[in-house]
């Protein structure tokens, strides 16, 4: 990966990297690396699954076991969606190299730049509120210790995992082990959430400059035209702008379809799994008694309404820049053109009254609207659940 903009990558190169995801590395060591991920990731769901053998069933409890363990299997299935679609976003990558090579103005590059570095502060703002919560998760774990060194009483103050899960060991004897383990696997969960997040959102950002781009195009396509006086180089002015804006159209709209393509069946798991795991965490975050479990709670919810208003808003920006694209075309100067560049629009025209919108399971739009459908249908759910306890 090694182009102009590749530095404006280099954070989604080495989240991905560091849980063996990046594509262009397949050494041996690299598959190691997944497949110690993969591991790690079936280990924290298996030993969550195996408390259903082990505790008495209830409302709270089973709720209690579901408030980590959905996140896990989402996190699970992104991992192993990568795994499987790795070939296709190296080309994915491939292609955002060749829309940087192929840019043909100072200006061209600032667009771009601007979209990517918006993608880059998303995913670092992202990486913070990731990573901070696993310090926090850490220490809460530790607060018997401290208070232990500040409060000393006769014996040590118990242990306990905010997550419910089985190891068929003494807990309190095996605590620092089962810590460690779950610290491990917690931070390869995140990983996984934030370099996946990061690159979709590395991807969606570039789709709307590259349609940002040929709507410079086709707003700058006659610039030269009217200082030349030859109608032969007039037309060739024409249609080399009106030609290099339908390029740039249809990369972006390639880029687009290739991306849905290639994760549609995630997306739509997700979306379902997501709308679950939000449910049940808030009847968690409500019903429960502890103070750590409500803040692990709230921690999930706000991570899921994060993650479905940043799906939703990206999906909406796609929608929005594709429709001003259309808007451009609509507001060129094509009467000035020749009739056969004007014939060339009306494809544009065509072709670009389509929008572009992320359609997960024929059914649902990402868009704000969807975000509030999403959240309504979440809410209801809620308080079905809620009504029944």
């Amino acid at each position: 990966m090694d182009f102009e903009g590749s530095r404006y990558y280099v954070f989604n190169r080495i989240m991905l990297s560091s849980i063996g995801l990046w594509p262009y590395q397949k050494t041996w060591p690299i598959r190691i690396q997944r497949f110690f991920c993969i591991i790690c990731i079936i280990s924290s769901i298996i030993v969550q699954l195996l408390t259903f053998t082990t505790f008495d069933y209830n409302l709270d409890i089973f709720l209690h076991i579901l408030s980590c363990l959905i996140p896990c299997f989402i996190i699970f299935l992104k991992y192993i969606t990568y795994c499987i679609k790795i070939e296709s976003m190296q080309k994915l990558i491939d292609m955002i190299k060749h829309d940087w090579n192929m840019l043909k103005s100072r200006t061209e590059y600032e667009i771009i730049l601007r979209y990517t570095s918006v993608g880059t502060f998303y995913a670092h703002m992202f990486a913070l509120i990731i990573y901070s919560s696993v310090i926090f998760v850490a220490f809460v774990h530790l607060i018997p210790n401290f208070l232990d060194l500040l409060e000393p009483l006769n014996q040590s103050r118990p242990h306990q995992l905010v997550i419910l899960c089985e190891y068929f060991v003494d807990s309190d004897e095996y605590f620092y082990p089962i810590l460690l383990h779950w610290i491990v696997c917690f931070f390869i969960l995140l990983s996984t959430l934030l370099s996946t997040t990061s690159i979709h959102v590395a991807c969606i950002q570039h789709i709307c400059g590259m349609f940002e781009i040929a709507s410079y195009r086709i707003e700058h396509a006659l610039d030269d035209y009217e200082n030349e006086n030859l109608i032969s180089t007039k037309c060739c002015i024409a249609c080399s702008g009106i030609i290099s804006a339908i390029t740039t159209h249809r990369r972006a709209i390639e880029f687009f379809e290739f991306m849905k393509d290639t994760f549609m069946i995630m997306y739509f798991i997700l979306l379902v799994l997501g709308v679950a795991s939000l449910v049940v965490n808030l009847c968690h975050m409500v019903i429960t008694e502890e103070l750590i479990e409500t803040l692990v709670s709230i921690g999930i919810v706000f991570i899921h309404l994060l993650s479905f208003f940043c799906v939703n808003y990206l999906g909406q920006k796609i929608l929005d820049h594709s429709n001003d694209f259309l808007s451009k075309v609509y507001n060129c100067k094509w009467y000035m053109m020749p009739l056969h560049v004007q014939k060339l629009i009306l494809f544009i025209m065509q072709r670009s009254s389509k929008s572009c919108m992320l359609l997960i399971g024929g059914i649902y739009i990402t868009s704000l609207e969807g975000f509030a459908t999403t959240m309504s249908t979440s809410l209801s759910y809620f308080m079905v659940i809620y009504s029944t306890r």
